[in-house]
């Protein structure tokens, strides 16, 4: 026979050769990986490569297979010699292992062997199989459910019995199979031997059988115990992502792995399961042990202002890098202030990628500088761009990266890092970004918004087609923000304002203020009374906030709101003379008053025409009906629905019958016929479940005797066909709610387990103790059992012992947030009740829960409580000077004295020198002696005084005091700077308050206020007149004798030095930059004060102080600094025709920029307030040989465009805005295919019609034939809109759009008008001219996106009013 054991082991051996095949092109694609790392890498132009990427090493579950592949095949040379021995003994050991019998078992051939030949002719088939040409192979069919088979021998079953027999099998293993079952939805028959083995076989979805499969093994057969001790930086990758690959390999050896917690410090990882899932599980561990202790990482420390430099634009050099060797390179992303990077990966591969990161940022170190410039912080967004982009194109063209300030600071300032050579080239992109979008706000009242807006945005969808780039923001104030390009914001907001001053003149508002009791009936059911006034008046009718309730807003044409504010007003005034009188009526009722379709209601009403009947909302769950008229009506209508309320109750009366669900059919009868006769004789209605329904309830509604007689009969029906019984038992009230359980689960579990039977308990609020069961005999008594049997398991668990506890233990009994009470809890399984402060009996704890618990928990308790006995108080006499000194630092010596200490409380008091003590014997002892041995070594301190000259305190302190906190720190010491005195003889007692940082009224900068304040050219200000003086200029050290001596010594290196350096000064402006930004982020960055002389001074010499190395630096600095200055200063002055300006800048500058990116240099275009002698003026800004080849490639251009022909073609202007296309796209491909260029003109240009072509003299008389034929094509269609336009209704701005067209018109003749009349007598009645209705000023339009035109006074409409 077979060893199953050996066949199950053979096949998953099988499996992992299989899939290890996949791995091998994997693991050649690795070596060529390493053998590339001997190659450098080049560094691109700059500081950054263009590379495409690629993601770096990493080890997922698809690769253990062939991980663990070739760690057996190491381990099977290691133990070759015994291996054909081992399997020669497996062969012979009959164990009970799992044999699976899916698609990975046998071949086809091997399951379906060919019948014996029988030297027949095979027989021809038409079959298209047949004709499959060779090498196509067959569509596999699998089928989705499985069938896994498991054998357990006798030796191996967990829950074996002694009294197992063959053929009887043991009711704890069949249990474990219905869970089983239950979990996973297969289905498991189990069998068992001759031999005690056993045999399952589980049918159902392979994922289910599969999971049945190992879920059985780990409860039905011994379970095995192995442990690894894997060192525990190798833990991770066994876990690997949320725990996934520890998942995946428990699920597939079904074994248990249990990997030690972080904190806990062993290194064993224990494996538990089955013998053959555990050997396959060790090997896989060892595995990927041995397969990662091959790999390396490393952590470098490059500055974080480095990162963007060496990540490159988009992340393109790290990606090179990764793509080239494989590892993994993790850089903190910009919002992280961490200065590592991280690599990972083999360890060939980590070794060369440190090396090229530490080449480049050692390459950018030496190479990059930094400037700041200063920008407005709402436009930073405009030059970051969405996600950054705009910041990493910079970086991509420049090679420069725009470093902004994070969120939540106030800063304005940009840095700018990389090359020097391209900072100007970058600073003309950011200020070019930062442009690009301006924010406006426009005046207009909330109210008309939803009018400016459209009904569903139809004239905001408008606008933003017109202006697409504009975002217009309406606010809940008076006013919509406006965001997008200059030119565009301004036309929206001219248009916007013109709009809400029409509006404005047209519409109004009013505002109403209705008694609440009012508003209801004001506004009707369902708004049908408010709905009625606006359809008759078209105004618009809403009420206010919820803050103001009684408020109606009416909003419409002026005329309308006056009419509608009178017409509610006069509602308004009925109201407080008419009456209300409330009813109460049972809510159930009230459909029945309402009637079907509201018959009832209506005819009600018809009787009593002045009053109204208001029901409450279904929502309120209100009883109260509301009768409202004149007083007789109201009093009469009261009587005649009491008297009806008082007839429906009688004929309403409702009783619920439950009845067996199987009964249901034989009440209804057939056809109907049972319960028909029964309504008929007890006149009641009688409603049944329905059939998809869980309830058994049948529903008798009528008259009370009718109704009990119908219960009757449906009962008798009821005992006669099912042959049922009443029984009665009587449990504890107070133990019902146990019975029923959460959400009724046990009644409903006991119910459905004896045959549906019926269960009444009493009503709630009933103190009876009697439970009424119906149904079949045996089931009846079933349920009685199973009820008592519950009672009495919580009568058990309810067993009750108190515990004498002072009030004042109860505190510590308890715990901080009761911790104590819930680790209790947890422990015993007790329910513990600690009594309040305002308990009859508030010595005694309870203790609740079964008896052998409940004692346990008592006996801790007790436990606690003599401990507390235990604790004493005592106190301590500390010198009120003493106090302060244990309470400073947030009380740093006290959390010090209670470490040493342990359990003890320590209060000091707010009034005298005595410490009250609280805690153990000799916990408080210890307090006591450590507080006074405290007390002892700050009397023996000394005071020294260290001379630092006043001016140096900021920069002596640091940052709010750091540098003095840090001294204090580590010396214990106290140090203590002179205070202020303020100078009454300057400022009268009015002057600012200074800080002990800011000497000279100096402005505090970066390193902590050393920094003294400039004017405009950043000098110092005389320390003469200064607003304060010091008492006296020493600093004083309190500690004891060795410690003070080394903190005057640290204080004193802290004391900065002076030293001067000479600039020329015409570029003394340049170094403080614009606002004074250059000079501070020189101090920023040397960390050191920078003092420039006034301008009447007319002094090259800048005074620097700060500490020694950073003076020094400092100077190099400036010298450097001044050097590029001068260079970067050259200016070149050339003339050009203003009328190639234009092409010159380019379309929304994209010319200039791309000749300032180009050359490095400033190019100044005249201003419009230039003088027109230098209007054809340009001026350019840079380094001489920079200068020198923009101004040739300029004039190359402007001789370019000089020999082009300029040829002006008539178009139609109906047709410009087809010929232009979407965003431009048509005109684009025009140019683009005659390689000209075509200028429209603009709305102020007097021709309209007029269009240029420029380009060679061929190609403009090419474009211009183009245009002349999509002018004849683009007409025909105007034409044929023009003539069906004509049998349409004018639109509302159809005079506006068309203003321009009309304007030569006559327009239309009326005689007798106003304006003829008006100018007959102005003018001695001659005949005038008619209107010109194209005229916008005597026909203005109402708005609609069209900006308002001012109405001349000599209109022919006459003089304005």
């Amino acid at each position: 026979m077979v060893n199953k054991h050996w066949v199950s082991r053979h096949m998953q051996h099988h499996s992992i050769d299989e899939e290890a095949s996949s791995s091998r092109t994997t693991t050649t694609k690795t070596s060529a990986s390493a053998m590339q790392l001997q190659q450098p890498l080049s560094a691109p132009q700059g500081f950054f490569g263009n590379s495409t990427l690629s993601t770096g090493l990493a080890l997922t579950v698809a690769e253990l297979d062939a991980v663990t592949l070739e760690y057996k095949k190491k381990k099977a040379q290691r133990t070759a010699p015994a291996h054909h021995t081992e399997m020669q003994n497996n062969n012979n050991h009959a164990s009970g292992s799992a044999a699976t019998a899916t698609d990975n078992g046998l071949s086809y051939t091997d399951a379906f062997p060919s019948l014996p030949d029988t030297g027949r002719a095979a027989l021809p088939t038409t079959s298209p199989w047949a004709a499959r040409p060779p090498g196509h192979a067959r569509l596999a069919v699998q089928s989705n459910n499985a069938v896994e088979k498991l054998v357990i021998s006798y030796e191996e079953r967990r829950l074996k019995t002694d009294e197992t027999r063959f053929g009887k099998e043991a009711e704890s293993e069949k249990s474990v199979l219905r869970d089983i079952q239950k979990e996973t939805g297969a289905t498991i028959n189990m069998t068992q031997n001759k031999d005690g083995s056993i045999v399952l076989l589980i049918t159902g979805k392979r994922e289910e059988a599969r999971r049945a499969r190992n879920i059985a093994l780990q409860k039905l057969q011994t379970q095995a115990n192995v442990v690894l001790n894997i060192p525990k930086e190798y833990h991770r990758f066994l876990l690997g992502a949320k725990g996934q690959t520890k998942q995946d390999l428990e699920a597939l050896t079904a074994t248990k792995i249990f990997v030690p917690r972080m904190d806990d410090p062993s290194d064993a990882i224990r494996i538990t399961g089955p013998k053959e899932g555990l050997d396959v599980a060790r090997d896989r561990i060892q595995a990927i042990y041995e397969e990662q202790s091959k790999k390396g990482a490393e952590r470098l420390e490059i500055p974080k202002i480095y990162h963007p430099l060496i990540q490159g634009p988009h992340g393109k050099v790290v990606d090179a890098l990764t793509q080239k060797t494989g590892v993994r390179i993790n850089i903190p992303p910009p919002h992280v202030q961490k200065d590592e990077i991280s690599i990972s990966g083999e360890r060939e591969a980590v070794a060369y990628v440190k090396n090229e990161l530490l080449r480049l940022c050692s390459d950018i170190a030496q190479k990059s500088k930094e400037i700041q410039v200063e920008v407005p912080r709402e436009q930073h967004r405009y030059i970051q761009g969405p996600r950054g982009v705009n910041l990493h194109s910079i970086l991509e063209t420049t090679g420069v990266w725009v470093e902004l300030p994070p969120s939540n600071s106030d800063s304005n300032s940009v840095t700018l890092r990389g090359n020097p050579a391209k900072f100007g080239e970058a600073l003309n992109i950011v200020f070019a970004k930062a442009n690009s979008v301006v924010r406006l706000e426009v005046k207009a009242p909330t109210w008309v918004h939803k009018h400016m807006i459209g009904r569903g945005g139809e004239k905001v969808r408008d606008m933003a087609a017109s202006y697409p780039e504009v975002r217009i923001t309406y606010t809940e104030e008076d006013k919509i923000n406006l965001e997008g390009p200059p030119n565009d914001v301004d036309t929206v907001r001219r248009l916007l304002e013109a709009e809400s001053k029409e509006l404005v003149s047209t519409l109004a508002v009013q505002e109403m203020k209705i008694d609440e009791k009012f508003m209801k009936h004001i506004i009707g059911k369902n708004g049908s009374n408010v709905s009625r006034l606006k359809s008759e008046l078209g105004v618009q009718i809403r009420s206010a906030d919820q803050t103001r309730p009684n408020i109606l807003i009416v909003e419409g044409p002026k005329d309308a709101v006056a009419e509608a504010v009178k017409v509610l007003k006069e509602r308004v005034t009925k109201m407080e003379n008419e009456r209300a009188r409330d009813i109460i009526i049972d809510r159930n009722l009230h459909k029945l008053i309402i009637g079907q379709k509201g018959e009832r209601i209506r005819e009600i009403r018809d009787t009593f025409k002045d009053t109204n009947i208001l029901f409450p909302d279904a929502e309120e769950k209100s009883d109260v009906v509301t009768i409202r008229g004149p007083k007789e009506e109201v009093d009469k209508c009261f009587k005649y629905v009491e008297k009806l309320v008082k007839e429906l109750i009688i004929s309403n009366h409702r009783i619920e019958v439950p009845i067996f669900k199987d009964m249901h059919r034989a009440i209804i009868g057939r056809g109907g016929a049972t319960i028909r006769k029964i309504r008929e004789e007890t006149d009641t209605k009688i409603d049944l479940p329905s059939e998809n329904s869980d309830s058994d309830v049948i529903v008798i509604t009528g008259k009370k005797e009718n109704a009990e007689k119908a219960k009757v009969l449906i009962q008798k029906i009821q005992n006669e066909v099912a042959n049922a019984v009443e029984v009665k038992v009587s449990i504890p009230n107070k133990l019902h709610t146990h019975l029923i359980g959460a959400k009724g689960r046990t009644i409903q579990g006991i119910i459905q387990e004896c045959g549906n039977v019926n269960v009444q308990l009493p009503p709630p609020g009933s103190t009876s103790d009697e439970i009424i069961i119906r149904g079949p005999k045996v089931d009846a008594e079933k349920a009685r059992d199973l009820l008592q049997k519950i009672a009495q398991d919580r009568e058990l668990s309810s067993y009750t012992v108190d515990v004498q506890a002072k009030q004042e233990y109860h505190k510590y009994i308890s715990g901080q947030n009761r911790t104590n009470i819930a680790r209790l809890r947890d422990r015993y399984n007790v329910r513990i009740v600690i009594p309040s402060a305002s308990a009859e009996e508030r010595d005694i704890i309870s203790i609740i829960g079964k008896k052998e618990d409940v004692e346990r928990a008592k006996v801790e308790i007790e436990k606690t409580v003599k401990e507390l006995q235990n604790t004493i108080d005592d106190t301590v006499d500390i010198p009120l000077n003493q106090h302060s000194r244990f309470r400073a630092r947030r009380g740093e010596a006290i959390e010090h004295i209670l470490e040493q200490a342990g359990s003890v409380t320590i209060n000091f008091p707010d009034e005298g020198e005595t410490i009250k003590m609280r805690g153990p014997r000799d916990a408080v002892e210890t307090a006591k002696r450590l507080l006074l041995k405290r007390v002892e070594d700050w009397n023996s301190e000394i005071t020294i005084e260290v001379d630092i000259p006043a001016k140096y305190y900021g920069h002596v302190m640091g940052p709010k005091g750091s540098r003095v906190s840090n001294i204090q720190h580590d010396f214990d010491v106290h140090i203590k700077f002179p205070e202020r005195q303020r100078d009454n003889r300057n400022n009268n007692g009015n002057g600012p308050k200074q800080s002990a940082s800011g000497v000279n009224g100096g402005a505090v900068n970066g390193d902590g206020g050393e920094s003294p304040e400039h004017n405009g050219n950043g000098v110092e200000n005389g320390s003469e007149h200064s607003e304060t003086e010091v008492k006296k200029e020493v600093v004083t050290v309190t500690g004891q004798p060795d410690a003070v001596e080394s903190a005057k010594e640290a204080l004193l290196a802290l004391v900065p030095v002076e030293d001067e350096v000479e600039i020329a000064y015409d570029l003394h402006r340049k170094i403080i930059g614009q606002g004074g930004a250059n000079i501070r982020r020189l101090m920023d960055l040397y960390q050191v004060n920078i003092n420039v002389p006034n301008s009447d001074q007319n002094s090259s010499i800048i005074r620097l102080t700060g500490l020694p190395k950073a003076v020094e630096a400092a100077k190099k600095g400036l010298v450097e600094e001044a050097e590029q200055l001068q260079l970067r200063n050259f200016q070149l002055e050339l003339r050009v025709d203003p009328k190639y300006h234009f092409k010159l800048i380019g379309s929304g500058g994209t010319e200039v920029r791309k000749l300032r990116a180009k050359f490095d240099v400033d190019v100044q275009f005249p201003r419009p307030n230039d003088a027109p002698e230098n209007a054809d003026r340009i001026v350019l800004i840079g380094l001489e040989e920079k200068a020198n080849a923009a101004k040739d490639y300029i004039q190359a251009v402007i001789e370019d465009l000089e020999s082009k022909v300029v040829l002006d073609v008539p178009l139609d202007s109906r047709i410009h805005a087809r010929i232009i296309g979407g965003k431009g796209l048509n005109l684009r491909k025009l140019m683009d295919r005659f390689k000209v260029d075509i200028r429209f003109p603009r709305r102020d240009e007097g021709d309209s019609n007029q269009v240029t072509i420029t380009g060679d003299e061929a190609n403009v008389y090419e474009a211009e034939a183009e245009l002349k034929r999509l002018e004849d094509v683009y007409l025909d269609d105007v034409a044929e809109s023009d003539a069906l336009r004509s049998y349409h209704a004018p639109s509302r701005n159809q005079d506006h759009q068309l203003g321009d067209s009309r304007s030569n018109g006559q327009g239309f003749v009326v005689k007798g008008a106003p304006w003829q009349q008006q100018q007959r007598q102005a003018s001695g009645d001659h005949e005038v001219a008619s209107p010109q209705t194209g005229d916008l000023q005597e026909f203005p339009g109402l708005g609609n996106g069209a900006a308002a035109v001012p109405v001349s006074a000599a209109s022919r409409w006459g003089p304005l009013r």
